[in-house]
Formats: structure tokens, C-alpha cells, sequence
């Protein structure tokens, strides 16, 4: 289980974060904590956000939106509909907070990671359903398989990738 003091201490040490203004902070923080984020990945959604709000409206929550963006600390895909969070996490490999664009859940050291938009994609597109078992992953568990693995030249194409669980793909292992 993740240390949270320890990733609120680091985001709130990043000066990225502090510069920003407190609504775009605050919006940061319903993005991170909100029940609909998936692995750092949230939908896009200003109307929900501004009910969940006591005192923003719509267009304040834009204003703030674009500020996330600009500061690099959330990315939209490429139509829009998903955020990819900029966030601090901790996992079993790494004993202190770091940011995402360094480290994160499931990643190797070695591997080159999926981008955060197509992450956000595939588990859109699969709705977070287990293509190996078919059963829902939960979020803390959801991973993203190669159907043709990249040890035996499958590539990141988002025909070659499907949500899994963790487990099952590591069951799977570099098999087709």
C-alpha cells in the first residue's frame, strides 16, 4: 500500500504544482482522488467535475484545465476524452515518491513504456475488462498485455495490445 503522505509531500514539493493557482490545484487533486481516475488516467468531464465543485463553475474549471496542461502536469489524448495524470506514486520497486515520467506501476527499467494517451485507449477501448480471462480489472490491478509479445517482435500497436490483470499476464508471460 502506497505511503500517501509521502506523495502528497513530494507533489506538493514539486514547482510545477505550487506555482499554479489554487482552483488548478484543487482540480488536480479531484483528478488524482476521483473514483473514476484508472491508473493515474481520468475521463474528461467538466460537468461532472463542476457538480463535485461547492464554487466552480465550467469555464473556471477550464481556466484550470489549461493551466494543468500548460505546466505539463496533465496530458490530454489525442481526441480529448481521457487525461493522463502527471503523479507521484509508489510501488514495490522504488521506496520513496517519484514522478510518473521517471517511474510507474508495471514499468520496467529497461522497457520503454507505452504513452499515457494510448494507456488511456486501450483501457477505454477493452472498458477494463481482461482480455485473457474476461473478467473486470480493478484499477489497482489493470496491465496492459501484447497479445504477439515485443520479445517475439510484437510491436505497440494498439491492435497488438489488451487490458489484463497483472496476474494473468505474468501467467502469460512472452507467449502468444
Amino acid at each position: 500500500m502506497a505511503d500517501y503522505t509521502k506523495i502528497l509531500r513530494a507533489i506538493w514539493r514539486e514547482p510545477r504544482f505550487t506555482r499554479l493557482r489554487s482552483r488548478s490545484q484543487s482540480l488536480y487533486f479531484l483528478l488524482l482522488s476521483h473514483p473514476t481516475t484508472v491508473l493515474d488516467v481520468a475521463p474528461v468531464d467538466f460537468e461532472l467535475w463542476a457538480g463535485m465543485s461547492t464554487d466552480a463553475t465550467i469555464d473556471e474549471l477550464e481556466v484550470a484545465f489549461d493551466e494543468l496542461v500548460l505546466f505539463n502536469l496533465i496530458e490530454p489524448n489525442e481526441t480529448g476524452t481521457h487525461v493522463a495524470l502527471s503523479v507521484y506514486v509508489k510501488n514495490a520497486w522504488v521506496s520513496t515518491a517519484v514522478p510518473w515520467s521517471r517511474w510507474s506501476v508495471g514499468w520496467t527499467r529497461r522497457r520503454r513504456p507505452l504513452s499515457r494517451a494510448l494507456r488511456a485507449y486501450i483501457i477505454s477501448r477493452d472498458a477494463s475488462v481482461c482480455g485473457l480471462c474476461g473478467q473486470l480489472v480493478a484499477p489497482s490491478e489493470i496491465d496492459i498485455d501484447h497479445i504477439h509479445p515485443r520479445s517475439l517482435g510484437g510491436s505497440d500497436d494498439p491492435n497488438n495490445l489488451q487490458v489484463s490483470h497483472a496476474r494473468c499476464n505474468r501467467r502469460k508471460g512472452a507467449r502468444v
